[in-house]
């Protein structure tokens, strides 16, 4: 993660190039804390997030040596919920919910491929600036279900 405010603006750039700026749980963790940063920083007026290298994003890090935070659901818990399926599902909305709770706009500033995950991430952001070269898109749709997301029926 990259972090660098210039002119009263919050530059956060997912640096994760080598494996396209996949979003790993340590990944996710560091863009809420810079997230949160940048929201208490006076001298900040709003913050920007980008990837590096050739794309904003490919998604969430599926990859199975990423270790997933082991941590109880907050709130009331369905007996019916699948554990692991659910605490996943729950912990990804609960930190997406950061950036909408911020009170200074985000900007998502998409090139290449910003797909699954990276789709959440940047639907959840004020105003979105695309390239022209940008591909948007959440796969898993296809064969699993709706984004995690609950804002996206909105």
């Amino acid at each position: 993660m990259l972090y660098d405010i210039e002119d009263k603006v919050a530059t956060i750039t997912l640096n994760r190039p080598e494996k396209v700026n996949a979003l790993s749980w340590a990944l996710r963790q560091e863009l809420y804390d810079a997230l949160k940063t940048a929201e208490r920083d006076q001298g900040v007026g709003c913050i920007i997030i980008k990837g590096a290298g050739r794309a904003f994003s490919a998604g969430y890090d599926l990859t199975p040596a990423d270790p997933s935070p082991n941590r109880p659901v907050e709130g009331y818990v369905s007996p019916d919920l699948d554990k692991l399926t659910g605490q996943y599902a729950c912990d990804l909305v609960k930190g997406w919910w950061v950036i909408w709770e911020l009170n200074k706009p985000v900007i998502a500033q998409v090139h290449g491929w910003c797909l699954a995950g990276a789709s959440e991430l940047a639907s959840m952001c004020d105003i979105l600036f695309v390239a022209d070269d940008a591909m948007l898109g959440y796969p898993p749709v296809r064969a699993l279900s709706t984004p995690d997301t609950m804002y996206f029926p909105w």
